[in-house]
């Protein structure tokens, strides 16, 4: 972990759900056994602590990429899945005006990255936007203000 790592002022009960559903999800992506990694870094220059929770899965394909912060999308075939994991992230993730990030490889793993803002939420002047998990149709935005929809929906 990155050594000196600032204060974070959030609900860390909920804040520990995000990281449980991923971890799970990794392990769940391993069966044979694998590689999980965790570590962390600050970025002082944006005031953001950075946790990165990398595995050596099975990887996540591009079709599934898509959709995987949708609510109820599942890409488990065995009814192992609900599909809530992932959109639960996102949403607690969001409301402490948080990031998050993947990458993945077929075969090689998958990489998630949380962003959080160090020391604590932002100021009240600052205009917080929230990135919808789905690709935009035509007749709406990628982006849209807070409060104009809640996360996750």
């Amino acid at each position: 972990y990155a050594p000196d790592l600032p204060s974070l002022v959030c609900d860390f009960k909920r804040l520990q759900q995000p990281f449980l559903n991923i971890f799970w999800n990794a392990i769940e992506a391993m069966p044979k056994g694998g590689l999980l990694r965790v570590s962390s870094e600050v970025d002082d220059k944006r005031q953001l602590i950075s946790i990165d929770i990398s595995d050596t899965g099975t990887g996540i394909s591009e079709e599934d990429m898509e959709s995987i912060f949708e609510p109820f999308f599942s890409s488990k075939t065995d009814g192992k899945g609900v599909g809530l994991g992932l959109s639960v992230a996102y949403g607690i993730i969001r409301q402490h005006y948080g990031q998050i990030f993947v990458r993945s490889e077929v075969g090689k793993g998958t990489q998630f990255t949380i962003q959080l803002p160090a020391g604590g939420l932002p100021s009240s002047n600052v205009e917080v936007w929230w990135l919808k998990p789905s690709v935009p149709s035509d007749e709406e935005e990628a982006l849209a203000p807070k409060g104009s929809e809640t996360p996750g929906k």
